[in-house]
């Protein structure tokens, strides 16, 4: 699980740690001046997270405990009342393998220098074909992305990417800073248009 910090802060990002005092290493970048830097942060748990896994019934209501007042316990309150001691007496033995990355070895979360061609063999291996909505892109190559699906750009597994036509990257969760030019939102459409599938 990662933990990312508010939208307001420059982008964080932190491998697994053992920590459970709410403070982890992290790495930042300033998206304005590009600097980078390690630093501990205090972060809460990420709410696509808690929406995977329900925790205590957060994106089912039906879950959710009852309260000394007879109400439910609301999602904004179980997001702020997220314990890390708590959830990892509950799901500690439940992780298969040991992580790869850790907050004391994890270098920082920067593309690799070979991430242009790592890229375009991903699409191609796609047959250059969005795998969220599947609208053929061969004639518009660069309209197509390759996306990390664990937010880690040094993870370059199969298992870690999919293809994705520049509206469906700009979709995915904490993306928002990622704007798609209204030329290219055009583009797209007319050729999901074309190929019969339906635009968003």
């Amino acid at each position: 699980m990662l933990l990312r910090s508010p939208r307001e802060r420059p982008s964080l990002l932190i491998p697994v740690t053992r920590s459970t005092n709410g403070l982890f290493l992290a790495d930042w970048l300033d998206p304005v001046t590009g600097e980078r830097g390690t630093t501990k942060a205090a972060l809460k748990v990420c709410k696509y997270c808690l929406r995977a896994l329900n925790w205590r019934g957060y994106s089912n209501p039906r879950d959710r405990l009852m309260l000394a007042d007879g109400l439910l316990q609301t999602g904004p309150a179980i997001w702020e009342q997220f314990s890390i001691s708590e959830f990892l007496m509950e799901y500690s033995t439940f992780f298969r393998s040991r992580p790869s990355r850790r907050d004391t070895t994890a270098p920082l979360n920067v593309y690799v220098d070979d991430w242009p061609r790592i890229s375009e063999a991903r699409r191609r291996a796609a047959g250059w074909r969005c795998e969220q909505c599947g609208v053929h892109l061969s004639s518009q190559p660069s309209l197509l992305h390759c996306h990390h699906r664990s937010g880690v750009v040094t993870d370059n597994s199969n298992s870690n990417l999919t293809v994705l036509c520049a509206l469906c990257h700009a979709s995915q969760p904490d993306h928002e800073h990622m704007s798609v030019p209204a030329s290219h939102r055009t583009q797209i459409n007319r050729l999901r248009i074309a190929q019969g599938i339906r635009p968003k």
